[in-house]
C-alpha cells in the first residue's frame, strides 16, 4: 500500500508565491520586509539573496544561495528508510535560519530554476496533517486486520482488558458484539495486546508513544513541527508506520 506521507515532495509544501527583491521599488521592499520581519530575499536572478540586517536595505549584502541550502522539488519531505536523510535535513534547516530553496531542475546550472520557500513550519501545513491521518487510519485497519489473522477475537481483547483491570472493560463487555472485529479497540490496546501475544511482530515502548502521539497529532490537527527553546524537531521522526 502507497503510504500517501511518504509521497509527499518538497514541490507538495513549498510556498511557491516568492517575493523577489526588485531594486525598482526599494521603499516598498523594505517596508514589506520590515513588517514581515524577513532576513533576505531571492534576487531576480535565483541564485542569490540579499541578506538584511538591522539597517535595512542600505547596508544589506548580496550572498550566494549556496548548494546546502537548495533543496530539488522532487525530493521527499521525509525518507522512512533513512533516518541519515532526515537528520541532515533537520540540520540542514537549522543551520540556515529554518528556510531552504526549492529548485527544479536542481544539479543542472543551466536549467535549474528557483520554484520557491520552504521553511520548516511548512510541515504543519494541510496536506501533510491529512496525510498522516491517512497513514495511521491505514495502520489501525491493518493492525486489526493482522490480529483477525492470528486468530484472534473480540473475546480475546476483552480478557485482556480484564485482566489489566482497565476502565474500558466493562463497555467493551456490553457493546463488543455490535461491533466487527476489535472495531471497538482503542489503538493504545491494540498496541499492548499485539505485544502480549508475542506475535513475530512487535513494537517497544518508544515507537508505542510515538505512534500514539502521532496520531493524536494528526487527529486533532496539531503541529508537527515543534519549536522550544530555539531547538525543533520533527515528531514523526524515526516513526515508520509499516
Amino acid at each position: 500500500m502507497q503510504k500517501r506521507f511518504a509521497s509527499l515532495r518538497f514541490r507538495d509544501i513549498m510556498e511557491k508565491n516568492v517575493l523577489f527583491y526588485d531594486p525598482a521599488n526599494k521603499e516598498i521592499v523594505e517596508k514589506i520586509v520590515r513588517h514581515l520581519k524577513i532576513n533576505y530575499l531571492p534576487m531576480a536572478d535565483g541564485k542569490n539573496l540579499l541578506q538584511f540586517t538591522g539597517d535595512g536595505i542600505a547596508n544589506a549584502t548580496v550572498v550566494e544561495i549556496s548548494s546546502s541550502r537548495q533543496l530539488d522539488e522532487l525530493a521527499p519531505i521525509y525518507c522512512s528508510e533513512s533516518p541519515a536523510y532526515n537528520e541532515k535535513l533537520l540540520e540542514l534547516f537549522k543551520d540556515h535560519g529554518e528556510v531552504l530553496f526549492v529548485f527544479t531542475g536542481k544539479g543542472n546550472p543551466d536549467c535549474q530554476i528557483l520554484r520557491g520557500v520552504v521553511h520548516v513550519s511548512d510541515y504543519n501545513r494541510n496536506i501533510v496533517l491529512d496525510a498522516i491521518q491517512s497513514d495511521v487510519l491505514d495502520f489501525e485497519r491493518d493492525l486489526r486486520r493482522y490480529l483477525i489473522f492470528m486468530g484472534k477475537r473480540n473475546e480475546d481483547m476483552l480478557r485482556y482488558l480484564e485482566d489489566n483491570k482497565s476502565s474500558r472493560a466493562i463497555k467493551y463487555k456490553n457493546d463488543m458484539h455490535q461491533f466487527h472485529e476489535f472495531q471497538l479497540s482503542y489503538l493504545d490496546d491494540l498496541l499492548n495486546f499485539t505485544n502480549k501475544c508475542e506475535f513475530k511482530v512487535t513494537i517497544n515502548e518508544n515507537e508505542r508513544k510515538s505512534v500514539i502521539k502521532l496520531r493524536n497529532t494528526a487527529m486533532h490537527g496539531k503541529n508537527t513541527v515543534e519549536g522550544q527553546k530555539e531547538e525543533t524537531t520533527l515528531i514523526f521522526n524515526r516513526v515508520v508506520l509499516v
